[in-house]
């Protein structure tokens, strides 16, 4: 019983690693949008 609780929580700590960042407006969203679309990763270039 001990081991699955266990494994909950190691597993559960990974579920919050992920920054959700919320914008002040719709016109910064959009901007982000569109620079993600255009820019590229530096190492891999795809």
């Amino acid at each position: 019983m001990r081991k699955p609780i266990l494994i909950f929580l190691f597993f559960s700590a990974f579920a919050n690693a992920i920054d959700i960042h919320e914008f002040d407006t719709e016109q910064q969203r959009l901007d982000y949008q569109q620079l993600t679309e255009e820019l590229r990763c530096l190492v891999c270039q795809n």
